[in-house]
């Protein structure tokens, strides 16, 4: 959610659109269109690996969102710096070092319309100071559940075949017969 608000982002895949691909589900940052593997992605200045699954890119969905303290980008071509794989920018995510206390959050997503509903909801909490004791201890957890919006839950997408309307979704190849009007 955060690398979509970054005006070069050209990801066309998010993870909502990664389910049932053969993504594994992962999401990718994608600077200036060219390519998830040429964006690179650092955690505290460091380089990540890639996603197991295709290899191609860091799975941005393998991050802990409680645990990012802020989010830096360099939107120039850094190639010259960090290498070929950092041709369309460099995304560094720095995470929390320093935490003491507990969060509590809670969101819940509703439609005017049944379906599709989301909630979600993150408790994370730490305790001591790097500072004061020499040490911090900081977990956290969250919880998401979307609710299944089918196409058939609206009026609008239930059928491809609206007459009144002159729709008539019917395809050319399809099996066992084709509707035409």
């Amino acid at each position: 959610q955060a690398v979509s608000f970054i005006a070069e982002n050209q990801s066309a895949q998010g993870t909502s659109g990664a389910v049932g691909a053969s993504t594994g589900g992962a999401s990718y940052a994608d600077l200036r269109g060219l390519g998830p593997q040429r964006t690179l992605v650092l955690i505290n200045g460091q380089r990540m690996v890639s996603n197991p699954n295709a290899g191609l890119a860091v799975d941005l969905n393998s991050i802990p969102m409680v645990a990012i303290d802020r989010i830096e980008v360099l939107r120039d071509g850094a190639s010259a710096i960090y290498g070929s794989d950092a041709i369309a920018g460099v995304i560094n995510i720095i995470m929390r070092r320093d935490y003491e206390g507990i969060s509590v959050s809670g969101q819940a997503e509703l439609p005017q319309e049944s379906g599709g509903e989301r909630y979600s909801a993150a408790i994370q909490g730490g305790f001591g100071s790097l500072q004061k004791q020499g040490f911090n201890v900081f977990g956290g957890f969250s919880y998401t559940k979307q609710d299944v919006l089918k196409l058939t839950d609206r009026s609008y997408s239930d059928s491809s075949f609206i007459l009144d309307k002159g729709v008539v979704g019917g395809s050319g190849t399809a099996f066992p017969a084709n509707y035409s009007q």
